[in-house]
């Protein structure tokens, strides 16, 4: 409540009487006056005159409210047209002269009348502000093409599978190790997004006129939200622009310092219903063509290559019928296309579908004569770990074959880069 603003209106003596008593004379109970029902945090009936100008002035604050954070458009005239009646009333039922008088019929007449018209000054202001705030939410809701963000990952899998059996260097797996991750987060970054804008859009369309009016001042929560969660989106950009974007391109850069730009622009002192429209803008117009220029730096990494085999085989496992949890076979002259064979597939299998997969003598003997492969890129603290059996002062132990101890746990950390390596983008779940 703007105190100065009621001292100005019905008198310094008025408001200290007001404020001072604690049972007010009061009018019969038939002739108090109640605001509208959308200013739903003005909850005090007004019985005295001195109340009622109380009343008035409260609605007109947050008429004001309303209004300035419009920031103009439709719906900011009518509430100009009805602030002057409102702020003019305590003087027309004279409330600074006695501010303890009951109110009178035509009191509840004139307040009746000046009430309504800021009701629904009040409604469609709201209703033009909200309407504003979801039409800039509906346009987030739905990314650019995320299908070929998806192609993207299964191409990137299938040149990480392509590395592997070419037995490429270590710093080319690291590099697409990294890529098949980082396309992941990128995925992740983007449906954050969404889903932040899908719970604030929540918010605006069910809350109380009160809450939300609050929600677009303060806006503290909603938007640092969305402005942490966007940032996320640049920051996974730019690390995949360092991995496969050539030094002589410098599309994806600008579109990512440009996306930063944007998003310096909106601070989190301005209120979220100012922010809101450069939120839509940035999303619209920096985030989508940020998309495509990542997909084209990628193209350098992406090869034609031989999936035939094991789409054939994917072709065959989906028509024959297998039990919840088992393990497809491979088909027969379709091997060559599964390094390990049916034993590692066994292994993979269940790792990958959250069944309980097997350590056999076969599939610890194939990781460990290709653990080089398997551990490039990887910290040292993170890799598969070998120990022998064999021991010089035991001649019985000559010979021994290595033992992969950690060999589940470290499958299990890094299931979906191990698939990736033996079997390129072939669906984990093959049911």
């Amino acid at each position: 409540m703007r105190t100065h603003t009621l001292q100005r209106q019905i008198g310094n003596a008025a408001v200290a009487r007001l404020i001072q008593r604690d049972n007010p004379p009061a009018a019969p109970a038939s002739l108090s006056y109640q605001a509208p029902a959308v200013f739903d945090d003005i909850r005090t009936a007004a019985r005295t005159r001195g109340e009622a100008g109380m009343i008035t002035l409260l609605m007109a604050d947050r008429l004001t409210s309303l209004r300035d954070s419009m920031d103009g458009g439709e719906g900011v005239a009518a509430i100009n047209n009805v602030l002057p009646a409102l702020h003019g009333f305590p003087a027309r039922i004279q409330a600074p002269a006695d501010p303890g008088a009951a109110l009178t019929q035509d009191d509840i007449s004139q307040l009746t009348i000046v009430g309504g018209f800021a009701a629904s000054a009040y409604t469609a202001g709201m209703t033009a502000l909200r309407t504003r705030i979801l039409a800039v939410f509906d346009s987030i809701f739905q990314p650019p093409d995320m299908t070929a963000i998806q192609r993207a990952e299964e191409e990137i899998a299938e040149a990480l599978h392509r590395s592997y059996i070419n037995s490429s260097n270590e710093s080319t797996v690291q590099q697409l190790r990294e890529g098949l991750k980082q396309i992941g987060d990128y995925k992740e970054s983007v449906d954050s997004v969404i889903t932040w804008a899908r719970r604030a859009a929540s918010v605006f369309s069910l809350e109380r006129a009160s809450r939300f009016l609050n929600s677009v001042h303060s806006g503290s929560e909603f938007l640092g939200t969305g402005l942490t969660r966007l940032t996320q989106v640049a920051t996974v950009a730019g690390s995949l622009q360092r991995l496969f974007g050539s030094a002589g391109s410098g599309e994806v850069q600008d579109g990512i310092q440009r996306f930063r730009a944007a998003l310096d622009v909106i601070d989190v002192g301005m209120s979220f219903a100012g922010a809101v429209p450069l939120l839509g803008t940035l999303w619209s117009q920096y985030y989508a063509p940020l998309t495509r220029a990542i997909l084209n730096t990628m193209q350098r990494v992406f090869e034609l290559r031989d999936v035939e085999g094991r789409q054939l085989s994917l072709v065959e496992w989906m028509t024959r019928p297998r039990a919840p949890g088992e393990t497809p076979i491979i088909p027969r002259g379709l091997e060559t296309y599964f390094p390990g064979g049916q034993a590692v597939l066994n292994f993979m299998y269940p790792l990958v579908n959250d069944g309980d997969p097997v350590v056999t003598p076969a599939v610890e003997t194939y990781f460990i004569q290709n653990i080089s492969r398997f551990n490039a890129g990887l910290a040292s603290r993170d890799r598969l770990t070998t120990e022998s059996d064999s021991h010089w002062y035991n001649p019985l132990s000559w010979g021994s074959a290595d033992r992969a101890p950690n060999l589940l746990r470290w499958a299990r950390t890094n299931q979906d880069t191990i698939w990736a390596q033996l079997y390129g983008s072939l669906p984990h779940n093959l049911r």
